[in-house]
Parts: C-alpha cells; structure tokens; sequence
C-alpha cells in the first residue's frame, strides 16, 4: 500500500473491500452460468446479455471469459476490435480499460480507455508487426481482469 504525502497510509474500509470480492465472485458465479446456459443451446457462437443474443463472436478462445477479437485472426496493421463483456464489466465498472501490447515481452503496451456499448466494452486498435496481441483489462479502481494472470493472447498472421 502506498503513502500519502503526508507519509501515511491511507485507510481502507473493510467493509469495502468485502463487498468488491463478493460482486468480483457474484460476476464469476454468473458467467459460469451463463457458460453452462451457451453450451445448452445450438447457438454458443454467440454472447448472450440479458437473454438476448447480442451477436457472433469471431473468436471462440476466451468466450466464456466475455473477451472477443474482430478479426479472431488479424494481419499485421489490420483493424481489430476488441470486445470486453467480463468480470469487470459483470461487476458494474463504469469504465473499463484495455491494457495492450505486442509480442511476448508487450512492446508498446498502453492502457485504451474502452467504449461502453450494448455489447459491453468495445476499442478498436491496429495490429502491430507483432506475432501477437496481448490484453488485459483493468476498471479505474486497479482491479483487473487478467486471464488468472495468463492474460488474453491473439495470434497475428504474417
């Protein structure tokens, strides 16, 4: 925990911090069940919000994870679209940013303040000359979402 500038730590409610856990371990609960409810139907394609099919997902890898990339294989330089419907966003962030970057060491990583749509929380960003693209997203509170520190890892064509 980091001091003020007065050389004091500031003070945590804890009360705070129990509720934060238990709305992260809610948004799991729930998509858990709403993973169960996809593979129950003919359309897992699909993200569902609401009870309502949304639209197709490109990419099946991290679907249960509410993470989608459009193209789910994108060139060097191309558009891509990443498509973030998770925990962060299931627990009720108001903000949600992509933290991205290239490669297996993240060149260039920067943080995207993400779009709040119908589908969640939407950025588009151009592929690097870069045999990957990793995200992980983070709410402005600096809770984040990172695969279970694995992180969310896309392939880029040559």
């Amino acid at each position: 925990m980091r001091q003020d500038i007065t050389g004091n730590y500031p003070q945590v409610n804890p009360s705070l911090i129990v509720l934060n856990y238990l709305k992260l371990k809610v948004a799991k609960l729930v998509m858990v069940l709403l993973g169960i409810l996809k593979k129950r139907t003919r359309h897992n394609k699909n993200i569902m919000k609401g009870g309502i099919f949304m639209f197709k997902a490109a990419s099946k890898k991290y679907l249960s994870n509410g993470v989608i990339v459009k193209p789910s294989n994108p060139e060097k330089y191309q558009n891509v679209t990443i498509v973030y419907n998770g925990l962060l966003a299931q627990s009720g962030a108001c903000e949600v940013y992509a933290h991205v970057g290239f490669g297996k060491h993240w060149q260039g990583s920067r943080d995207i303040k993400m779009i709040r749509t119908s589908s969640g929380f939407e950025a588009t960003i151009q592929a690097a000359n870069a045999d990957s693209l990793n995200v992980a997203f983070k709410d402005p509170i600096n809770n984040w979402d990172n695969n279970s520190c694995m992180n969310y890892s896309f392939n880029i064509k040559n």
